[in-house]
């Protein structure tokens, strides 16, 4: 596997976690085992086409937890990973419509509800982490978490999800010159695709979920993603 030089972009670096603005038509049941009297509120927690035993799946899953051991018998949370209930788009969808309560994703599936979070995916925009961290928590973060307020979903972290590495079956590729004519697999945001267009790639959008098999086919011939996903 050869390894294009890790990108130093927030935007590739970061995955963001997402909740339903409201509660609204999630199952209740009277009473809790605690005895408290109080309504049990059942969460879902999805982390989208990201399996478990990866960062984010695991991040999610002490998450779940966390809730469940903190909320006195108020909420039950169950995490969900690797599409279990949909891939990453409907995720989002589900955020919005309330059949999902807690979603994490890349960025770039939000891009269709708040297009400038995209500023996030633009390559080689950081330094070194401690920037890309930074920006994470400053004022970029709080305009894109307003707007995908107005879309319904409250954003509640930027969770790191580690940088990006290309992988091919073709070529070593160690300038962008390498990169030409090579079917890339790239992530449903305008600005990854036009920066694979870029460097003479030819880019096609295809979900996670469906990645492995477009590797074996043939539809594509390269990949990036971090290395816990690959």
């Amino acid at each position: 596997m050869k390894k294009l030089k890790k990108f130093a972009a927030l935007g590739l670096t970061a995955a963001m976690v997402a909740s339903l603005a409201a509660c609204g038509g999630k199952t209740s049941d009277a009473g809790s085992d605690s005895g408290s009297g109080e309504e049990n509120i059942k969460l879902s927690l999805f982390a989208g086409s990201i399996p478990e035993n990866t960062p984010t799946g695991g991040a999610l899953k002490v998450m779940a937890d966390y809730i469940n051991e903190n909320s006195n018998g108020t909420l039950t949370a169950t995490a969900f990973y690797d599409t279990a209930l949909g891939d990453a788009t409907s995720m989002v969808q589900g955020l919005q419509q309330g059949t999902v309560d807690i979603g994490v994703s890349g960025t770039a599936y939000f891009s269709g509800l708040v297009p400038e979070v995209e500023v996030f995916q633009l390559p080689f925009l950081f330094s070194n982490l401690e920037e890309a961290r930074a920006a994470c928590e400053g004022p970029a973060k709080d305009a894109i978490f307003e707007k995908l307020a107005e879309n319904g979903i409250i954003g509640l972290s930027f969770w790191e999800n580690g940088f990006r590495e290309l992988s091919n079956n073709i070529r070593p590729v160690k300038t962008p010159d390498d990169m030409k004519g090579m079917k890339m697999r790239t992530l449903s945001a305008e600005v990854q695709v036009e920066t694979w267009k870029a460097m003479g790639a030819l880019p096609a959008a295809i979900d996670a979920s469906e990645l492995f098999t477009a590797l074996q086919q043939g539809t594509v011939s390269a990949q990036d993603n971090p290395l816990h996903e690959i």
